[in-house]
């Protein structure tokens, strides 16, 4: 893959620049160029035409000498990150932007911000960016953030990819293609899924040529924590089944896994570090949601794992399904004590938070409440409720379920509410990511497309409840 590359530097080399780009936040401080003492830049620079008033000054002034320019940029402080994304996204190749405070913040928002998905493109635009920062100790503590924007990356460019490549055997390819330090790597075939009894994976996958997959990452040496388990929505393509979508609304029908996509994406970045923080199992069930002549059908009934059920209701609502077999399957054989599912299970969830937050709700409340205090100013959170009456509306004639209820209303709830009932003993935090994981438009750092959503704030809050564990 083909992406933006973010150097840090710790001292400014004028050959290796085209673009040097000073941050002002302190309009006081305007002799900035002053003390840097460029060669061949005048010392008085830095004060030509910054003299008129606030509202008249523009947001960027230029010099230009010879093949180097040199930017004055004043991001608007009233929402200093958008400014700067903003403006990251005009850079070229061979800049050097220096930071004028936050220099964490800005690392942060220069490389997720520039991300480029590049695979198809006939012509491919390489950037290199730098970033100045003031010290070597400084250089290291961002050094040991770039697994984390790689693991985002690689979330992204799953996502991203197009579905006829992008399909359930690839992703498993993909995954086994990585060399996995902490976690031991084991896939279900069709076959093994029929063994076993995950009869509603199965019958989403009814419909395509694809077979579907269930991948479980178990821990190796796992620390003695309570267990936890990352459970996600793999659905590579989503035409809705039978029950088939409207065309347009098939044109982003390809980050119906970014569920999988961010939940791997996690295990990649923890099994990066020494030891894993927690003891964590990492699934997926992975699949197409199809219209071939096998495909599952309105009234159909099928027995889960857990031996509840299904009476279908609606084939657009598969991803419950999905997630159901897979999160029984790690509770009963891994013991999981606290399941995260994550995945775009709803278009309901869109239409209640929009395309910026996403949806939690579930009964682990020392869990909620932690993701919920660890969000970021693009990763942001509503809980939503799941209660028993909700439950009780997905009740069944001639089934003990059926996977949607009569009204359409409080369906991101109601999608909650059906996973409820495949869980034993364990606690359950359900993310629906259905707006924030794919967009259409830019987002402070959050690309167009895949946006590798949640993997950064899971990661580190599984982290913290690893370093809380042992203190």
């Amino acid at each position: 893959m083909s992406h933006t590359t973010t150097n840090i530097v710790t001292t400014i080399d004028n050959s290796l620049y085209t673009t040097i780009v000073y941050e002002i936040l302190d309009e006081k401080n305007l002799n900035i160029l002053a003390w840097q003492d460029i060669p061949g830049y005048s010392h008085d620079i830095a004060t030509n035409n910054l003299t008129k008033k606030a509202e008249d000054r523009k947001k960027t002034l230029s010099y230009h000498k010879k093949d180097q320019t040199i930017i004055l940029f004043f991001p608007d402080m009233k929402d200093l990150l958008d400014a700067r994304c903003d403006f990251f996204r005009t850079l070229e190749d061979k800049t050097l932007y220096i930071p004028a405070s936050d220099e964490e913040v800005v690392y942060e928002a220069l490389t997720l911000t520039n991300y480029k998905y590049q695979t198809y493109l006939s012509k491919k635009k390489e950037i290199s960016l730098s970033l100045l920062v003031s010290s070597d100790d400084m250089r290291g503590v961002l050094e040991t953030k770039k697994p984390l924007y790689d693991a985002i990356f690689w979330a992204r460019d799953m996502i991203n990819m197009p579905p006829r490549d992008m399909n359930p055997e690839r992703m498993v390819q993909e995954i086994l293609g990585e060399k996995w330090n902490h976690f031991e790597v084991q896939v279900f075939d069709k076959r093994e899924l029929e063994k076993l009894g995950c009869n509603l994976l199965l019958a989403v996958g009814a419909g395509s040529a694809k077979p579907p997959y269930m991948v479980v990452l178990k821990p190796k040496n796992p620390p003695k924590t309570e267990k936890y388990a990352l459970v996600g929505k793999g659905v590579t393509f989503d035409a809705g089944g039978i029950q088939i979508k409207p065309d347009t609304a098939m044109l982003d029908m390809k980050c119906d896994m970014s569920g999988a996509a961010g939940m791997i994406g996690v295990a990649r970045y923890l099994d990066g570090l020494p030891s894993l923080p927690i003891d964590l199992t990492v699934a997926v069930g992975l699949t197409e949601n199809m219209t071939g002549d096998e495909a599952f059908k309105p009234l159909d009934i099928y027995t889960a794992y857990n031996g509840t059920t299904i009476e279908i209701h609606h084939t657009d609502a598969e991803g419950r399904l999905v997630l159901a077999d897979v999160m029984s399957y790690v509770e009963k054989n891994l013991k999981a004590q606290h399941i995260v599912t994550m995945a775009t299970l709803t278009g309901a969830c869109i239409y209640a938070l929009w395309h910026d937050i996403a949806g939690i709700m579930g009964d682990d409340e020392v869990m909620i409440g932690g993701l919920m205090n660890h969000e970021t100013p693009y990763e942001k959170l509503w809980r939503l409720p799941l209660n028993e009456k909700l439950k009780k509306s997905l009740k069944a004639d001639i089934a003990d379920l059926k996977n949607v209820a009569r009204s359409e209303k409080a369906g991101s709830s109601i999608g909650g509410a059906f996973l409820s009932y495949f869980q034993w003993d364990a606690k359950l935090t359900h993310l629906d990511i259905a707006g924030p994981a794919y967009r259409e438009t830019t987002w402070w750092y959050m690309p167009k497309g895949g946006t590798g959503w949640w993997v950064k704030i899971l990661s580190e809050y599984l982290i913290s409840l690893g370093q809380s564990t042992w203190k």
